[in-house]
């Protein structure tokens, strides 16, 4: 039926042939000629080998331009631009749409590769672990595409996969084996110039970051395999990478924590849990006090809302205290000069707030408002949009505690007003959006003895400003959420 050793040296061919397997394979049931068409997967992967070789050596011989980052779309610098050139651009991207197939024919019909899952899985985790960088950087696509197809294939044929034993007869070993490679990956970390000191939120590069692959890869593994199958390799990594010289490993390791706290939760004995509970924080406030790096401070904020998000409430009163503390320490500008790491620590607050009980927000709101209001006045605004978040919390969290916002509604007001005003003149319109969910949001939880007056200005101001409004304006929605809190 499919002729795959004729192809193994021309990629458009081979490309056409993997094309023509999944049409084939999409449209027969699952019962149908099986035997047959899993019997295609050995020449089918020789032949993709066959054509990866070819390509390497030509990629190898050739000299190549070094960039600083993953080119798009698979794009190959050469300082020449001979016909060898031209069959390894091609070659390369005929791997690419190779890929893209077999990752389709994965998610949807993974039983054609289960008898050769040993056989297709430890070939591509080599070609992965043991690539040299540069060549990396040059077939950033191609290699998240290989990434992609194994996790796929782990996702459905997870039972299957972890059966699949390593040349020693280890148990286990594609999961030993492919976490790592996700370690490695996001320790290649993007460059930004002025990182410090930008006052943008920081961007996610999906679409050209080693890092981000990395991470979903991770994220995807440890969610599949679970705690008992990953415990293990991920604390012999968290070890290694949180105990690296290198600020990109250690970051790395960051992040990695940052997702596996998501799963730690379903660590069944008590004590285990307890001690890893203990460990986590003891790593957080770590590095966020001692970290030389912006970006790795950044990231244990970051680890630190995210360990709050799953295990917070299980968390004593005192180990939430301390992280008030640690946050409150870190917000002003005077300890953090970064705009992202102020934001991150204020992320981290607001979901220290959300997690928390009404009675334990009251009991600490004059030192959490007094963090969000200084970090408010300092900006800049990507700080101020968390301020006004984190604000937005406190309120949903003491909705109707009369004594509460008898005593600081009249401070908190004001300072809303006049950021509201500051934002509608500056054209800021997330602040300005933020601003007025932020003064609706208030003013309902202190209730209308406090709020009529202002609300009535409000009103008035809102009705000015609806009638200038274009229609199917990006502020309607924020206006209409808005008046029903009024209303």
């Amino acid at each position: 039926m499919f002729n795959f050793q004729q192809n193994s040296q021309e990629g458009k061919g081979l490309t056409l042939t993997i094309r023509a397997l999944n049409d084939v394979v999409s449209s027969v049931k699952l019962t149908t000629q099986l035997e047959v068409l899993q019997s295609l997967v050995p020449p089918l992967f020789q032949s993709i080998s066959s054509l990866l070789e070819q390509t390497i050596s030509i990629i190898s011989s050739n000299p190549l331009s070094h960039p600083s980052s993953p080119l798009p779309n698979n794009s190959l610098q050469f300082n020449n631009n001979n016909g060898n050139t031209n069959l390894g651009k091609q070659n390369l991207q005929a791997l690419c749409n190779c890929f893209e197939t077999l990752i389709d024919i994965a998610d949807h019909s993974s039983i054609y590769f289960q008898p050769y899952l040993q056989m297709i899985v430890f070939p591509l985790l080599d070609y992965l672990e043991t690539n040299h960088l540069t060549f990396k950087l040059f077939t950033f696509g191609f290699h998240s595409l290989i990434l992609e197809y194994l996790v796929t294939l782990s996702i459905h044929e997870t039972k299957k996969i972890k059966k699949c034993k390593g040349p020693n007869n280890e148990k286990e070993y594609f999961i030993t084996r492919i976490l790592p490679i996700c370690l490695q990956y996001m320790a290649i970390l993007p460059k930004e110039n002025h990182w410090e000191t930008a006052d943008t939120v920081e961007e996610i590069h999906y679409d050209s970051s080693y890092h981000d692959i990395g991470e979903a890869a991770f994220r995807r593994c440890i969610s599949v395999f679970g705690i008992k199958s990953t415990y293990t390799i991920i604390s012999t990594l968290l070890s290694h990478y949180l105990t690296s010289n290198d600020w990109e490993k250690v970051y790395a390791g960051l992040q990695c924590l940052s997702g596996y706290v998501e799963i730690t939760v379903n660590i069944s004995n008590p004590s285990q849990l307890l001690l890893h509970r203990k460990e986590v924080t003891q790593t957080i406030h770590h590095f966020i006090t001692n970290a030389p790096h912006p970006r790795v401070r950044y990231n244990a904020f970051y680890a630190l809302s995210q360990f709050i998000l799953f295990h917070g409430n299980e968390l004593t009163t005192s180990v939430l205290q301390d992280f008030i503390q640690l946050i409150g320490q870190h917000t002003r500008q005077a300890a953090n000069s970064s705009p992202r790491i102020r934001r991150n620590a204020l992320i981290a607050l607001i979901q220290l707030i959300d997690i928390s009980s009404a009675s334990f927000v009251s009991q600490h709101v004059s030192y959490l408002l007094e963090i969000i209001c200084s970090a408010l006045q300092e900006g800049p605004t990507i700080v101020q949009e968390s301020c006004v978040s984190a604000i937005i919390s406190i309120a949903e969290t003491s909705r109707g505690n009369t004594e509460l916002w008898n005593h600081y509604y009249p401070l908190i007001m004001p300072i809303l007003k006049q950021l509201f005003s500051f934002s509608q003149k500056k054209s800021l319109e997330s602040l300005w959006c933020q601003t007025l969910e932020c003064i609706s949001v208030l003013g309902e939880s202190a209730g209308k003895s406090l709020f009529y007056e202002d609300a009535c200005d409000l009103m008035n101001l809102l009705t000015s400003i609806q009638s200038t409004l274009q229609q199917h304006s990006s502020l309607e929605s924020t206006l209409l959420k808005a008046w029903v809190r009024l209303g």
